[in-house]
Protein backbone atom coordinates (compact mmCIF):
# COMPACT_ATOMS: atom_id res chain seq x y z
CA UNK A 1 0.00 0.00 0.00
CA UNK A 2 1.47 3.60 -0.89
CA UNK A 3 1.67 6.05 1.38
CA UNK A 4 -1.08 7.81 0.32
CA UNK A 5 -3.53 4.83 0.21
CA UNK A 6 -2.49 4.74 3.85
CA UNK A 7 -2.60 8.32 4.45
CA UNK A 8 -6.61 7.97 2.66
CA UNK A 9 -7.43 5.70 5.36
CA UNK A 10 -6.23 7.74 8.28
CA UNK A 11 -3.21 5.40 9.16
CA UNK A 12 -0.99 8.63 8.20
CA UNK A 13 -0.97 12.16 10.62
CA UNK A 14 -2.78 14.57 9.28
CA UNK A 15 -1.88 18.24 9.46
CA UNK A 16 -5.33 19.48 8.41
CA UNK A 17 -8.77 18.60 8.16
CA UNK A 18 -9.38 18.61 4.48
CA UNK A 19 -8.77 15.56 3.25
CA UNK A 20 -9.20 15.22 -0.66
CA UNK A 21 -10.90 11.96 -1.29
CA UNK A 22 -9.43 9.11 -3.61
CA UNK A 23 -11.11 6.48 -4.89
CA UNK A 24 -11.00 3.23 -7.24
CA UNK A 25 -13.82 1.09 -8.37
CA UNK A 26 -11.76 -1.71 -7.42
CA UNK A 27 -12.27 -0.85 -3.37
CA UNK A 28 -15.45 1.04 -3.60
CA UNK A 29 -18.88 -1.08 -4.97
CA UNK A 30 -20.78 1.33 -7.48
CA UNK A 31 -23.10 3.67 -5.96
CA UNK A 32 -26.48 2.25 -5.63
CA UNK A 33 -25.59 -1.76 -5.74
CA UNK A 34 -24.13 -3.69 -2.74
CA UNK A 35 -21.45 -5.60 -5.18
CA UNK A 36 -18.13 -5.94 -3.00
CA UNK A 37 -15.26 -7.63 -3.57
CA UNK A 38 -11.91 -8.29 -1.83
CA UNK A 39 -8.68 -7.58 -4.00
CA UNK A 40 -6.09 -9.23 -3.66
CA UNK A 41 -1.96 -9.35 -6.00
CA UNK A 42 -1.66 -12.99 -7.02
CA UNK A 43 1.48 -11.85 -8.88
CA UNK A 44 3.53 -9.24 -10.32
CA UNK A 45 1.10 -8.09 -13.50
CA UNK A 46 -1.12 -7.10 -10.82
CA UNK A 47 0.75 -4.49 -8.68
CA UNK A 48 -0.04 -1.71 -11.16
CA UNK A 49 -1.76 0.87 -8.86
CA UNK A 50 -5.46 1.19 -9.89
CA UNK A 51 -6.88 4.46 -11.28
CA UNK A 52 -8.01 6.63 -8.79
CA UNK A 53 -10.14 9.88 -8.81
CA UNK A 54 -9.70 13.18 -6.91
CA UNK A 55 -12.96 15.84 -6.43
CA UNK A 56 -11.66 19.06 -8.70
CA UNK A 57 -12.81 22.67 -7.84
CA UNK A 58 -12.59 25.30 -10.34
CA UNK A 59 -11.68 28.73 -9.13
CA UNK A 60 -15.10 30.05 -9.83
CA UNK A 61 -17.12 28.04 -8.36
CA UNK A 62 -14.80 27.11 -4.50
CA UNK A 63 -16.99 30.26 -2.91
CA UNK A 64 -20.20 28.37 -3.69
CA UNK A 65 -19.22 25.10 -3.35
CA UNK A 66 -17.74 25.93 0.80
CA UNK A 67 -21.45 27.10 0.83
CA UNK A 68 -22.94 23.67 -0.39
CA UNK A 69 -21.14 21.73 1.24
CA UNK A 70 -22.21 20.89 4.59
CA UNK A 71 -18.35 20.45 5.80
CA UNK A 72 -16.89 23.74 3.89
CA UNK A 73 -16.00 24.84 6.95
CA UNK A 74 -13.13 22.22 7.49
CA UNK A 75 -11.83 23.40 3.93
CA UNK A 76 -9.13 25.69 2.95
CA UNK A 77 -10.39 29.49 3.15
CA UNK A 78 -9.05 29.75 -0.41
CA UNK A 79 -9.13 28.34 -3.44
CA UNK A 80 -5.40 28.71 -4.01
CA UNK A 81 -4.51 27.10 -0.46
CA UNK A 82 -7.06 23.92 -1.95
CA UNK A 83 -5.19 24.11 -4.96
CA UNK A 84 -1.96 23.74 -3.68
CA UNK A 85 -3.08 20.82 -1.57
CA UNK A 86 -4.90 18.76 -4.32
CA UNK A 87 -1.73 19.40 -6.55
CA UNK A 88 0.75 18.39 -4.33
CA UNK A 89 -1.78 15.12 -3.38
CA UNK A 90 -2.41 14.33 -7.59
CA UNK A 91 1.91 14.81 -8.14
CA UNK A 92 2.22 12.20 -5.18
CA UNK A 93 -0.60 10.18 -6.50
CA UNK A 94 1.36 10.16 -9.81
CA UNK A 95 4.74 9.58 -8.35
CA UNK A 96 3.24 6.07 -7.08
CA UNK A 97 2.20 5.02 -11.04
CA UNK A 98 -1.90 5.61 -10.09
CA UNK A 99 -3.70 7.05 -13.39
CA UNK A 100 -5.26 9.98 -11.41
CA UNK A 101 -9.05 11.03 -12.78
CA UNK A 102 -10.08 14.51 -11.87
CA UNK A 103 -14.17 14.92 -11.44
CA UNK A 104 -15.01 18.00 -11.48
CA UNK A 105 -17.97 19.40 -8.89
CA UNK A 106 -20.35 21.60 -10.39
CA UNK A 107 -22.02 23.33 -7.60
CA UNK A 108 -25.19 23.90 -10.00
CA UNK A 109 -25.93 19.89 -9.84
CA UNK A 110 -23.98 18.23 -7.25
CA UNK A 111 -26.91 19.00 -4.61
CA UNK A 112 -29.20 17.39 -6.83
CA UNK A 113 -26.72 14.67 -7.53
CA UNK A 114 -26.32 13.76 -3.91
CA UNK A 115 -30.20 14.40 -3.31
CA UNK A 116 -30.48 11.17 -6.02
CA UNK A 117 -28.35 9.21 -4.81
CA UNK A 118 -29.01 9.54 -0.76
CA UNK A 119 -25.91 11.15 0.05
CA UNK A 120 -24.96 14.36 1.88
CA UNK A 121 -23.21 17.43 -0.22
CA UNK A 122 -20.41 16.57 2.09
CA UNK A 123 -17.55 14.22 1.84
CA UNK A 124 -20.19 11.49 1.90
CA UNK A 125 -21.35 13.34 -1.49
CA UNK A 126 -17.87 13.98 -2.92
CA UNK A 127 -16.96 10.13 -2.47
CA UNK A 128 -19.91 8.66 -4.27
CA UNK A 129 -19.27 10.94 -6.74
CA UNK A 130 -15.83 10.14 -7.48
CA UNK A 131 -16.39 6.18 -7.13
CA UNK A 132 -19.26 6.81 -9.47
CA UNK A 133 -16.89 8.72 -12.13
CA UNK A 134 -14.06 6.19 -11.99
CA UNK A 135 -16.07 3.65 -12.20
CA UNK A 136 -17.75 5.04 -15.31
CA UNK A 137 -14.60 5.39 -17.04
CA UNK A 138 -12.69 2.51 -15.71
CA UNK A 139 -14.65 -0.23 -15.58
CA UNK A 140 -14.04 -2.87 -13.14
CA UNK A 141 -10.66 -2.74 -12.40
CA UNK A 142 -8.16 -6.07 -11.61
Amino acid sequence: MCDFCRWTRGLAPHNFELRLHVFNAERHARPGTDRTRKIGMTNTSDTRPPAVGVYWIDEGDYAALLRIFDDGNKMPRTWKEWLKIAEEMEHGLKAYGHVVLRVRIDPNTFPDWCAAQGAKSSSEGRKKLIAAAVYDRFGEQN
